[in-house]
């Protein structure tokens, strides 16, 4: 009997959990996309009408040098070390490693090596070799892509889907809100005439609420959270908010490269019949290719196919009109994670991706990145403004949802400083934006900064919490064992 009444005893917990977390999920994601839509609605306001070229930071110009082979092979040992050595520096305070390479990036640029001795700097960057380091940074970008799509763990999903949805979707919807609202007087300070108003806000509202998985799951590693459920649901709900942000991330491309409505749609149908067909065809296909049976390929080829297959899928999508990443990190997805050729694969190509072609995408962002742009206390303010709001926005929304979703207070402001960090992922938004001319030199150098706070204030503020819990904790017990006594 007392089992029988446990048992309907639950049902009427499970059904108020249940509509506790709709109620909260209409409230923190429902309300946040209608507010985006009428932000949508509202009168574009006028840019500036100096407002500044977009697209990439001007670049030094001259003739194509005979040795830029040389050169590369002087610039790559360079680039290494020094991301190594700001690596090894930050070390001691909690800093992951992504954060040294952006940071090395950033020094070895035109805001710190061009200041301090411009010839060097010159010498070591010209143009035509930065333009080669560009394509092998793109190269990376795409083997990296892939990796993170092999990564996602459909086992993160399966448990407590109801919180993940509720803290992941929230984490994406308030910060996209605050970019939307933000994009508006933003444009007039710092927009340009050459991209609509509706494809910068969007770019920014996005650029607002990504989080980086990658650095994300190193920190919850190095944190000792990994196999604990605050660090399950941050993993998983991060997940499913990367993937969201790719998604609309992928529809505002298509959007910034086509010159009309219609082209969007068209551009948009096209990538889903191509998710489709990746689906339904290519991953059967590549099941028997690389499974154990008769049909399979020989151990030798796997690394070849797979990385035909990965750039065979970055020019689809490229010639779709999206992004070369979309078609790699799609077919990641998609490889069967059983499989232990595909994993001695990945695992070969992660070594050569992570060392060399990663610390290239970051010094080219770094040479991209001009704090000489930053002009004036008006602009610095700017900057100020942008990371506060990035920060306050994921932070808040992310720790108010784990507080919904039945986490204590500890808990919740540990998911939520886990949840503002970006990043990598934070990068690779903004440099295809800048690419396609949506965003300045100028507010590129102000995300990247927010980019870089975000991500280094993640480790210093866990500690922080958790610091906070174990002495509030330690009262509670004190107080429990005086109780006692008395």
């Amino acid at each position: 009997m007392t089992g029988l009444q446990t048992i309907d005893d639950a049902k009427p917990a499970t059904g108020r959990r249940i509509s506790r977390h709709l109620l909260a999920y209409a409230a923190l994601v429902g309300v946040p996309g209608v507010l985006v839509l009428l932000a949508l609605r509202l009168p574009t306001p006028a840019h500036p009408a100096g407002g500044g070229a977009a697209g990439p930071a001007a670049s030094q110009s001259g003739t194509v040098p005979a040795n830029v082979f040389t050169g590369l092979i002087i610039a790559i040992p360079v680039i290494l070390i020094a991301c190594c050595a700001v690596a090894r520096i930050l070390r001691p305070i909690g800093q992951p490693k992504v954060i040294g390479d952006i940071l090395a990036g950033v020094l070895l640029g035109p805001s710190f090596l061009g200041l301090l001795w411009p010839d060097a700097f010159h010498r070591l960057f010209p143009a035509e070799l930065v333009g080669v380091m560009n394509v092998l940074a793109q190269l990376g970008l795409i083997f990296f892509m892939f990796l993170i799509g092999r990564d996602l763990e459909p086992g993160y999903l399966r448990d407590r889907g109801g919180a993940i949805a509720l803290v992941s979707h929230a984490g994406f919807a308030i910060p996209f809100l605050a970019g939307m609202l933000l994009a508006r007087p933003m444009y007039a300070a710092f927009g340009s005439g050459s991209t609509s108003f509706t494809t910068f806000a969007l770019f920014l509202a996005v650029s607002m609420s990504i989080t980086a998985v990658p650095v994300l799951a190193r920190i919850i590693e190095a944190q000792g959270l990994r196999s604990t459920p605050l660090g399950s649901m941050v993993m998983a709900s991060s997940v499913v908010g990367d993937v969201t942000a790719w998604c609309v991330l992928a529809f505002v491309i298509a959007t910034a490269r086509s010159a009309s409505p219609t082209g969007a749609v068209l551009t948009v149908l096209l990538t889903v019949a191509f998710v489709a067909f990746m689906l339904a065809v290519v991953r059967p296909v590549l099941a028997r290719l690389f499974g154990e049976g008769r049909r399979s390929i020989p151990d030798a080829a796997t690394l070849p196919v797979l990385l035909s297959a990965i750039m065979m899928c970055a020019l689809i999508t490229e010639a779709i009109g999206i992004h070369a990443i979309f078609g790699a990190f799609l077919l990641g997805v998609i490889t069967p994670s059983d499989s232990a050729r595909i994993q001695r694969a990945a695992e070969s190509m992660s070594g050569t991706t992570t060392a060399l072609l990663l610390p290239l995408f970051f010094v080219v962002t770094g040479l991209r990145t001009s704090i000489g742009a930053l002009d004036g206390l008006h602009t610095w303010l700017w900057c100020l403004a942008v990371s506060l709001i990035a920060i306050g926005a994921k932070w808040g929304s992310s720790m108010a949802a784990g507080r919904l979703a039945g986490y204590d207070w500890s808990q919740s402001m540990s998911m939520g400083a886990l949840m503002s960090c970006r990043g990598l992922t934070e990068l690779i938004v903004l440099n295809i934006a800048l690419d396609l001319g949506v965003i300045t030199p100028t507010v590129f150098t102000m995300l990247v900064i927010m980019a870089l706070v975000s991500t280094m204030l993640t480790s210093p503020a866990l500690t922080l919490i958790r610091r906070r819990s174990n002495r509030a904790r330690v009262r509670h017990l004190d107080g429990m064992r005086g109780h006692g006594h008395g």
